[in-house]
């Protein structure tokens, strides 16, 4: 569920990147209890043509799982 949302630097780029993966790291906390979970991604540097997004998970108040992503940005012209 963590790769499921787009990719964060879709807000300020838009549709127009292909953001391939490179790494993905999961780390489970806990089970979700609830069927609503809340995600939370963000991106602060893209450098390099490559980025870094990371990511939480939450269940009302717990936090369910934490990801960080490195992925290759790929504008299309």
């Amino acid at each position: 569920m963590s790769d499921v949302i787009p990719p964060a630097v879709f807000v300020s780029l838009g549709l127009v990147a292909w953001v391939p993966t490179i790494e993905l790291t999961i780390n489970i906390r806990n089970m979700p209890q609830s069927k609503w979970l809340r995600f939370y991604t963000r991106t602060r540097f893209i450098t390099c043509g490559l980025l870094e997004t990371d990511g939480e998970t939450w269940d009302d108040d717990r936090l369910v799982l934490i990801s960080r992503q490195i992925a290759q940005v790929r504008i299309q012209k």
